[in-house]
C-alpha cells in the first residue's frame, strides 16, 4: 500500500500520476505494507520533471563506415525515468554548409544503433544525435566528424563496443 499524499491508500502495482505541471520537480515515494509491517521509506525514491527535456545520449560514435552510409551507436539513456520517444541523427558537410539536415529516419528509443544512407563517397561530414519527446527537443551530442569511404574501399570498422 502506498499513501496518496491526502491520507489514503493505494492497493496495487501501479499507480498514474496526472495534471503534472511542466518544468516542477516532483518526488515519489513507495512505502510498502503487509502482515510483517512496514517497508522503509527508502524502497523506492525516484524524481522526475513533467515536461523536461529528454536527456542527451551517451556515447554516440561511427561504428561502420561505407562510400554511401555510416553506422553509429550511442547508449540509451538508463536514467530513472528517462523519457524518450524517439531519436534522430542529423548531419552537415563542414566549411559547406551552416544548416543541420535531418536524417527522416525515426529511430524508436528502444534501439542504439542507426545508419544514416543516401550519403557522397570521400566525403567529411558533421553528425549529432538528438532524442526527442511528445513535447520537448533535446541537446544534441557533441558533434562527431566522419568522412565516408572512397569508391571501391572496403567498409571500415571501428572498433564496435
Amino acid at each position: 500500500s502506498s499513501d496518496l499524499g491526502d491520507g489514503g491508500l493505494l492497493t496495487g502495482l501501479s499507480y498514474v500520476v496526472t495534471n503534472l505541471s511542466p518544468s516542477k520537480t516532483y518526488r515519489f515515494r513507495v512505502f510498502a505494507t503487509n502482515r510483517m509491517g512496514n517497508a522503509s521509506a527508502a524502497a523506492f525514491d525516484g524524481s522526475t520533471k513533467a515536461g523536461a527535456k529528454p536527456p542527451t545520449p551517451t556515447g554516440f560514435r561511427p561504428a561502420q563506415v561505407s562510400s554511401h552510409s555510416i553506422l553509429f551507436e550511442w547508449a540509451v539513456p538508463t536514467a530513472l525515468l528517462a523519457h524518450v520517444t524517439l531519436y534522430r541523427i542529423s548531419y552537415r558537410k563542414p566549411d559547406v554548409e551552416t544548416a543541420w539536415t535531418a536524417d527522416l529516419t525515426t529511430i524508436e528509443p528502444r534501439f542504439s544503433e542507426a545508419r544514416v544512407f543516401l550519403l557522397k563517397p570521400s566525403t567529411k561530414y558533421e553528425f549529432r544525435l538528438t532524442a526527442y519527446n511528445e513535447e520537448l527537443v533535446g541537446n544534441p551530442t557533441p558533434t562527431v566528424v566522419v568522412t565516408t569511404a572512397g569508391i571501391g574501399e572496403n567498409d571500415r570498422e571501428i572498433g564496435r563496443a
